[in-house]
């Protein structure tokens, strides 16, 4: 499937101070942005049903901005810059975000054959336990791709993947990249609108399934190599 801008979307970029006329090819899209090329290197990440998310107040333009601060402050040297542009007309906005050329999602492979990729996810790993933790915050490994590919590979269709991390390079140069900045609240107590606690339920959820599809199908890979 490849799509184009729709009218809607050149309105929502100019909201957001960016210029249609950047945009290149559709990239691709997970469960809650469109990418799209924009310029010569970075993407524009489009958000989905933004009139629904601005009427329900969630997935907002200070909740990218929040999700985006977290990764910086705790996973700098495993993330892509990005910037978050703000609507000028609705809660949402537009990501901007330097683009990667060649790479690979992460696999079950990539750990059982490399050693310092292995290594790379156990501090991954390490520093998200501790963020749920501290902050009851989360990241999403798997994205929309990674749960269905992983979930299928456990009845031995296809290889289990994470599409939200990402490696790049080869051999001891190989390294992962954090390349969703959307992190998951797992805690509604904060929250006072109903649909926002809503939002932290799913969240929550997302998260043990996370967790589990880390276990079932990456830290026995990650194990064995580092053994």
């Amino acid at each position: 499937m490849r799509r184009t801008l729709s009218t809607a979307d050149r309105k929502h970029l100019s909201d957001c101070g960016l210029c249609h006329d950047n945009v290149g090819k559709w990239c691709g899209a997970g469960a809650g942005h469109d990418v799209f090329e924009y310029g010569e290197s970075h993407v524009v990440k489009v958000p989905k049903i933004r009139w629904l998310k601005d009427k329900l107040s969630i997935i907002t333009a200070d909740d990218a901005q929040h999700s985006l601060e977290i990764i910086e402050e705790h996973f700098l040297q495993y993330s892509l810059p990005a910037r978050i542009h703000r609507s000028a007309s609705d809660s949402s906005y537009c990501i901007v975000q330097k683009r990667l050329y060649l790479f690979e999602n992460l696999t079950s492979v990539h750990l059982r054959t490399n050693v310092s990729l292995a290594r790379q996810l156990s501090e991954i790993m390490r520093r998200n336990r501790k963020l749920v933790k501290d902050h009851n915050l989360a990241l999403d490994f798997f994205g929309k791709e990674g749960c269905i590919q992983s979930v299928l590979s456990s009845i031995s269709f296809g290889t289990a993947q994470m599409s939200n991390l990402v490696v790049t390079g080869a051999g001891d140069s190989a390294r992962i990249v954090i390349v969703d900045s959307n992190v998951f609240s797992i805690n509604r107590a904060d929250e006072t609108l109903l649909q926002r606690k809503l939002m932290n339920d799913a969240g929550k959820c997302s998260h043990v399934l996370n967790e589990f599809l880390v276990k079932r199908t990456f830290d026995r890979a990650s194990a064995g190599t580092q053994a």
